[in-house]
């Protein structure tokens, strides 16, 4: 019954087709359509936009802002809390990796996840370059094997780069191909990483060149996913 509630109420509010010059959200992905409450021809309080992506929740000053669901165009969605567009605070974000369904859940900073608490970062980003969306850093916690697994992604499914190389500080490196991912297993901490690949263009009409330079400080197990 609440579900029904909740999916009538938002039809009811009304449509607003953005056109080129008027744009009430100014997230580019979600601009398209929107359904909610303007002020200042900008979107404020609770409404829907869609557009590459699909938001749900509480906006202000045309950015989802307080508490919302975010969904990609690969059916990853993130819920949560949200500041000036961005994951900020505690949410839970979920993904299908490989047909198979996960999430994450904790703080948020930035669009950054921090960890179960907002001490619990362990990690560094000191180079991020090209065709990369966003990062996941998932820690696994400690107690077995100390190793890193590395998985390109795009629309749910594991994406192969093309001309790549990678750069482990420490560890046995292995190129797994089905699915794509890097392994590298029985490293030291703190473990630095340096990735450069290409990858094709979601039109597939260019290759993309994306680097990522990163620093693992926790010690334990890892597993890192590059939207891409």
């Amino acid at each position: 019954m609440k579900t029904f509630i909740y999916i009538l109420g938002l039809c009811l509010i009304p449509l607003t087709s953005m056109s080129q010059e008027e744009k009430p959200v100014l997230v580019s992905e979600l601009q398209g359509e929107y359904r909610g409450l303007l002020e200042n021809e900008l979107a404020s309080g609770y409404g829907s936009a869609k557009g590459e992506n699909i938001y749900i929740g509480e906006f202000k000053k045309g950015y989802p802002h307080g508490k919302g669901k975010y969904i990609w165009a690969g059916d990853d969605y993130y819920e949560g809390s949200f500041k000036k567009g961005k994951r900020h605070g505690y949410g839970k974000q979920f993904l299908i990796l490989n047909g198979r369904s996960s999430y994450i859940e904790g703080i948020w900073k930035g669009d950054k996840y921090i960890g179960k608490s907002n001490h619990e970062k362990g990690y560094k980003v000191t180079r991020k370059f090209g065709g990369i969306d966003r990062i996941s850093y998932i820690y696994k916690g400690k107690g077995g094997m100390d190793e890193v697994s590395i998985r390109l992604m795009r629309s749910g499914a594991s994406k192969k780069p093309l001309n790549r190389s990678f750069y482990a500080s420490s560890g046995d490196v292995l190129e797994i191909n089905f699915p794509y991912k890097y392994s590298i297993q029985n490293i030291d901490f703190p473990f630095n990483g340096q990735m450069l690949f290409y990858v094709q263009s979601k039109t597939s009409q260019a290759l993309i060149k994306c680097e990522l330079d990163f620093e693992l400080i926790r010690k334990g197990s890892w597993d890192i996913i590059i939207y891409v």
